[in-house]
């Protein structure tokens, strides 16, 4: 069976046209581990030297009304970070943000990064 490891580091952006950062509410980030893994397992291939290992990506992405994160942007364009941006965009779609209290964050930009070690 394979062994797979992968962290997720999360920054929150700046929502545009709100003010300041330090005036904007903390967001609570949540994913769905199990489809984050499957995502991840998808950049597995024959060849070694395209499996998806050690690889990171930031993406910036807008928070939409349920959560989700919409127009996506890869701001690390890097090789690997290129070759595998479908799996990271199925990976950041299992992301979800809303306010410490539960409300919607629809309209807030976000920063995340996903990184992704393991060997399979």
């Amino acid at each position: 069976m394979p062994l797979m490891l992968w962290m997720f580091a999360v920054a929150v952006g700046q929502t545009s046209g709100a003010g300041s950062q330090a005036e904007l509410p903390a967001l609570q980030q949540t994913m769905n581990q199990r489809e984050v893994q499957r995502c991840s397992r998808s950049g597995q291939t024959a060849d070694a030297s395209l499996r998806l290992y050690g690889a990171t990506v930031l993406l910036e992405c807008v928070v939409g009304a349920d959560g989700s994160p919409e127009r996506c942007e890869v701001l690390n364009p890097t090789p690997a970070a290129q070759r595998h941006e479908a799996v990271f965009q199925c990976m950041a779609s299992h992301l979800r943000w809303a306010h410490a209290d539960g409300t919607s964050a629809e309209g807030r930009t976000v920063r995340t990064t996903l990184r992704v070690q393991g060997t399979w």
